[in-house]
């Protein structure tokens, strides 16, 4: 497996989403990891962002011995429109992707993050309604 660093715009992404989780019809619980951030203000979507990159550099660096955490720059905060629950979704699953190196899957964001995932996955399927 292969690991980036995540672009600057995935994980405004997911902190626009995150921002959103109280939105009708999304009964989604914030992250306990994010549960003391502010997400939806810039400050706090700042710091919520900067732990997502952290966690998905260790996880590269993990994966490329060579590599250290200050060959890498920082989050830098992007603005971006909240995403629908499907763009949430895959934003989510291209990160998770990028953080499974090294012991980082079993770190306890990998983990709230992973939930999350298939928490927006549900909320979508229930929103949508019965198939049959």
């Amino acid at each position: 497996m292969s690991a980036y660093v995540a672009e600057n715009e995935l994980i405004s992404v997911i902190v626009a989403g995150l921002a959103h989780l109280d939105r009708p019809g999304l009964y989604i619980s914030m992250p306990s990891e994010f549960a003391k951030f502010d997400v939806g203000s810039t400050s706090g979507g700042t710091k919520v962002g900067a732990k997502l990159k952290n966690m998905n550099i260790r996880a590269v660096c993990s994966r490329y011995a060579s590599d250290k955490p200050s060959d890498y720059s920082g989050y830098k905060h992007i603005s971006v429109l909240p995403p629908n629950q499907i763009e949430l979704y895959k934003a989510l699953c291209t990160y998770l992707y990028q953080c499974s190196e090294g012991n980082v899957p079993k770190s306890k964001l990998f983990k709230q993050i992973n939930q999350l995932k298939s928490d927006v996955a549900c909320s979508y399927c229930d929103s949508v309604g019965r198939a049959y």
